[in-house]
């Protein structure tokens, strides 16, 4: 947990300096995100508690356009709370939490919308704070989105994440993400439309 509580400070701890080089350079991005966590096959063993296996979850964002339908993102997320029982062993309710960088595509539908899709890298942490409860390890991130331009200021998006293989220890599960955010891109501007051609003042 300890692990985890340290990527969010260092995120956080990122976020006003990204946002200094934003005032000179626009394509860094921040921005939150909220949605639906499901963790599947966390309880192969037996029944596990009262917790169910969707919980809220909320997560940060924080990103650098580099154009040409080209960035890079990471992303701090908590994937809500959870009951196991793996191969005989019963922790109890533990939380779970993952950080994240992936490149991010993007194609454009229309001038304002993006599908966009990820592929990267994924540090998850689980504690259920009981014996050898605290787990973590690396997996592999997928994802698919759409994202919107709503002005030059925020964009906002819907965004699906799976971590598939998340096995360690006595651990191993897989997490989907359904999650609705918003990004600001500060000091964005639109690009100046083309000025029509001047009409000759002279005939031929």
């Amino acid at each position: 947990m300890k692990k985890a509580v340290t990527s969010l400070g260092l995120i956080v701890a990122l976020s006003p300096v990204a946002n200094v080089f934003a005032q000179d350079d626009s394509n860094f991005y921040l921005g939150g995100r909220f949605g639906v966590s499901t963790l599947t096959d966390a309880c192969q063993a037996g029944n596990c508690g009262s917790l169910g296996n969707d919980e809220v979850a909320g997560g940060l964002i924080l990103g650098y356009d580099f154009g040409n339908n080209f960035s890079i993102e990471s992303t701090y997320d908590y994937l809500g709370r959870f009951d196991t029982a793996f191969n005989g062993v019963n922790p109890g309710a533990g939380d779970l939490t993952a950080l994240t960088l992936a490149p991010k595509f993007n194609v454009g539908v229309t001038d304002l919308t993006d599908i966009y899709g990820k592929l990267g890298l994924a540090w998850w942490n689980w504690n259920s704070k009981v014996g050898t409860g605290d787990q973590d390890d690396y997996s592999i991130l997928a994802a698919l989105g759409v994202d919107h331009r709503a002005n030059d200021l925020v964009n906002v998006r819907l965004e699906y994440q799976y971590i598939p293989d998340m096995d360690k220890g006595y651990f191993d599960a897989d997490n989907h993400l359904i999650t609705a955010g918003v990004t600001f891109h500060f000091g964005r501007h639109k690009e100046p439309e083309p000025q029509p051609a001047r009409a000759r003042a002279s005939r031929s």
